[in-house]
């Protein structure tokens, strides 16, 4: 049902329905003819466009959405979160917009094509990807990834939550760990390690770390994303690893059906533990152990501060937050066997 539709019942101009559905105050109408245009609309369930609305007015309650391209490989937990977001906002009467970036590996970010009183942008790599959104003065948050001098993030604390996830298979026993990190085929356009995603970068730097700091052998593989993950998994099981921490849930999976192929048990001979939970490996052979990212607390805290920050566009500015993970326990992972505990 659109406004013209409904003037034409009602046998009056489009404006007058606009300017009452709109609540202008600088023209005379009858409390008799306003009171049957809001009963008729609220009858057909009319929505003014919001896009349309918000090129019009000065203040307006939209927010756009800034997401990676179709290619980007989004967690179930980030478009959970998102959705999440997306619920509280229309519940704090704000309109959402969702908007596709084209090629994310060689643009930047582009602006939302009309007025909007914040943004929030998802998975963001480097800030040169928002650096036009920054320097717009429109209030934005990320999340899951970093932010210009002018946003804020709000992010998980992937180094802690690494080295809790190799603390855990140390206390379990395990001396040889190798780390199965992000594959990225040379076919795609070439990243160094300091322009991946801050998950990436996080998570090698603490696997490093900690096997330093515990004079523990390493997985050269693991310093970079140039191996498949068989690769590196055959490389890891020539070490003689015990355990094993993979980059995502989907590369636990296929860890687990390589493993199975060479008659090897997890966790009896191999444990696996990997990151961001999701129903998927509770249905895994065996269920698989994982650190959860808490996606729905950094959800509800980028809500928070986006509807704060279209407010006060200086809140928060430059601040980033980072939250831990959780720990989450299954059959995948194992005390190391005394005749297995390499030292």
């Amino acid at each position: 049902m659109s406004l013209k539709s409904i003037a034409l019942e009602l046998g009056i101009s489009p404006s007058t329905v606009s300017r009452v559905i709109n609540g202008k105050k600088n023209f005379s109408v009858s409390d008799e003819l306003r009171k049957r245009i809001l009963q008729r609309v609220e009858e057909k369930s009319y929505n003014p466009n919001p896009i349309y609305q918000s090129m019009r007015q000065k203040q307006n309650q939209q927010i756009s959405i800034l997401l990676p391209n179709l290619l980007h490989d989004m967690s179930d937990s980030t478009r959970m979160a998102l959705d999440r977001i997306r619920a509280i906002l229309i519940s704090k009467g704000y309109s959402i917009h969702f908007l596709l970036h084209t090629l994310e590996d060689g643009k930047i970010y582009q602006l939302p094509p009309w007025k909007v009183s914040g943004a929030i942008v998802v998975d963001i790599r480097v800030p040169e990807l928002v650096s036009e959104l920054d320097a717009s003065g429109i209030p934005y948050v990320s999340i899951n990834g970093v932010s210009g001098p002018n946003g804020t993030a709000v992010m998980a604390d992937e180094y802690g939550n690494m080295q809790k996830t190799m603390q855990y298979l140390y206390d379990l026993g395990h001396r040889r760990i190798g780390y199965l990190n992000l594959y990225r085929p040379a076919s795609l356009i070439p990243f160094t390690m300091n322009e991946h995603h801050y998950s990436v970068i996080q998570r090698t730097g603490a696997y490093f770390d900690f096997c330093l700091q515990q004079n523990l052998t390493t997985m050269p593989e693991s310093a970079n994303c140039n191996h498949s993950l068989e690769e590196a998994m055959e490389s890891g099981l020539r070490q003689k690893m015990t355990a094993f921490v993979t980059y995502s849930n989907l590369s636990a999976i296929e860890l687990e059906h390589h493993l199975h192929r060479k008659g090897l048990r997890v966790p009896e001979d191999v444990s696996i533990i990997t990151f961001n939970e999701s129903s998927l490996l509770k249905f895994a052979n065996p269920p698989l152990s994982c650190i959860d990212i808490r996606m729905k607390n950094m959800a509800d805290n980028t809500a928070e501060i986006i509807l704060k920050k279209t407010e006060e566009p200086e809140y928060m500015k430059g601040q980033q937050l980072s939250f831990s993970g959780e720990l989450i326990i299954r059959d995948s992972t194992a005390a190391i066997q005394n005749n297995k505990s390499i030292k």
